[in-house]
């Protein structure tokens, strides 16, 4: 099964699949994205990953709720 993660709601759906080595990946990603603050985070401590980028969704659908589109 092939999963296209395109958005980090996406991401923030599939975050199981993803292990900590794959954390360097994710914050390249993230920072292709725009997000350098939340991949500075994400290579200072990779073991926690998962609850950075789920704060990060949580901290944008916030803003997002607000209008603020």
């Amino acid at each position: 099964m092939t999963i296209t993660i395109k958005n980090l709601s996406a991401l923030r759906d599939n975050l199981d699949l993803f292990t900590e080595d794959e954390a360097h990946w994710l914050a390249m990603w993230i920072e292709y994205l725009g997000d350098k603050e939340t991949a500075a985070r994400i290579r200072e401590t990779p073991g926690e990953f998962k609850e950075i980028i789920l704060n990060r969704y949580e901290e944008l659908r916030e803003w997002i709720r607000e209008g603020n589109r």
